[in-house]
């Protein structure tokens, strides 16, 4: 990605903010340690291998998250040495000295080198991301691109069809079951998805988030309905089963049900829901529905919008386009 554009950096920022985010919520552990710093060394050296970004994944301002969390997590795995091989009063006494001496130590490097004009600094489109009408006060030119405008809805629903409306039954899904994937990815979803409103050009980042999204809701749904359509099935026909092997008595006596009876009458009538089968079969009938017109929507769209060598978008069917 970095060979090919500009928004590496955005990829370069967000696994340390994931990494923030777990030390924050307590969940580190050795293996993001060592998955980070393996990110950090070989992107890093892959990255400054691209003739116009060299050094500056390094030096630039951009990318001083990058390369900070990476100083913090080394020094964090210093002091858990320490505090392995002192006493208990001996590490107080370091752990003050060590944080207090890399943070002036980094923080002066910083200052020092930007005053020398060593350090990249950061860019009018970067501003423009954290504060979405800094390039309409300094820049206009910025904001004047066609590419730099806001995202409308318009353009949602155009570029993505149905997981814009999936996308939020993703995040409900990723809250439900919070491991460390589902983190990530509403990490990256809710960075992604709130950049691509500022400019319509990182739409191609925030479209792999809405796939993701769309499709842990759309299978969790049908998982979930597809269980409940087979239940519902296989109860019914046990009941039908079970009417048919019941012979009526002579002489009906009246017999006093015990509470597993009930209980497990109960159970082979069906569930709770009284219309599970209907429901099921309604729901997955609706997703089958939408993924059709989804996959027609993006056929037609590569085929038409992105792909057509004119500028202007084709519009009509048939002949009469």
């Amino acid at each position: 990605m970095a060979a090919s554009w500009g928004a590496y950096i955005f990829i370069s920022n967000l696994i340390p903010l994931y990494v923030l985010v777990m030390i924050a919520i307590r969940r580190y552990h050795r293996r993001l340690y060592v998955a980070y710093t393996t990110f950090w060394a070989v992107g890093g050296l892959l990255a400054m291998q691209v003739r116009f970004i060299g050094s500056n994944h390094v030096t630039s301002h951009e990318l001083l998250a990058f390369n900070m969390v990476w100083l913090g997590l080394q020094a964090w795995e210093v002091l858990l040495w320490l505090r392995a091989r002192t006493t208990q009063a001996q590490f107080s006494a370091a752990i003050s000295t060590v944080l207090l001496t890399a943070v002036g130590l980094v923080f002066g490097g910083v200052v020092v080198l930007t005053a020398a004009g060593k350090m990249t600094p950061w860019t009018g489109r970067f501003w423009t991301l954290l504060n979405p009408t800094y390039a309409k006060k300094y820049i206009p030119i910025i904001a004047s691109v066609s590419e730099h405008q806001p995202t409308t809805w318009a353009t949602y629903i155009f570029d993505v069809h149905v997981l814009a409306l999936a996308a939020p039954a993703g995040l409900y899904f990723c809250f439900k079951g919070m491991r460390d994937a589902q983190l990530f990815l509403l990490t990256f979803a809710l960075t992604a998805i709130y950049f691509s409103g500022i400019m319509i050009r990182l739409m191609l980042v925030a479209a792999p988030a809405f796939v993701l999204l769309g499709s842990l809701a759309i299978s969790s749904t049908l998982d979930t309905y597809a269980t409940d359509l087979r239940e519902a099935t296989s109860s019914s026909g046990m009941a039908a089963d079970a009417a048919a092997l019941a012979e009526p008595s002579s002489t009906p006596q009246p017999v006093k049900k015990s509470k597993s009876k009930v209980a497990s009458s109960k159970q082979l009538l069906g569930g709770v829901l009284p219309y599970r089968r209907d429901t099921a079969v309604v729901v997955l009938l609706l997703l089958l529905g939408g993924l059709i017109s989804y996959s027609k929507h993006c056929k037609w769209v590569t085929s038409e919008a992105y792909s057509s060598p004119s500028i202007v978008l084709i519009s009509g069917w048939g002949p009469h386009r």
